[in-house]
């Protein structure tokens, strides 16, 4: 299993719209993944302008997937005019 920390900071103003882009996103990838653990997105409390995505995979196989996934694909395009931003860390569990 691996985990995925998707930090993305919004371009001003353009926070709602983004939203709206990623909880649909977050509904797709959680009922139509099966190797998705969990696919959740969440809003900085001091700041609704920077969101993270908290993802768990069965594997880097799984994540490779969803990255080419038509879903993601068709929301990574609408991300890249509301995106200022973004930074990824890929965990693996600490055993």
């Amino acid at each position: 299993m691996i985990t995925v920390v998707a930090k993305i900071f919004v371009k001003e103003g353009k926070a709602e719209e983004y939203k709206a882009v990623a909880k649909k996103l977050e509904a797709v990838t959680n009922s139509s993944e099966p190797e998705c653990i969990s696919y959740r997105l969440y809003v900085d409390s001091r700041n609704p302008g920077q969101f993270a995505f908290i993802e768990e995979w069965e594997s880097k196989e799984s994540l490779k997937k969803h990255a080419a996934s038509a879903h993601y694909q068709e929301a990574s395009a609408k991300f890249s005019e509301l995106v200022e931003r973004s930074e990824m860390t890929i965990y693996n569990r600490a055993d």
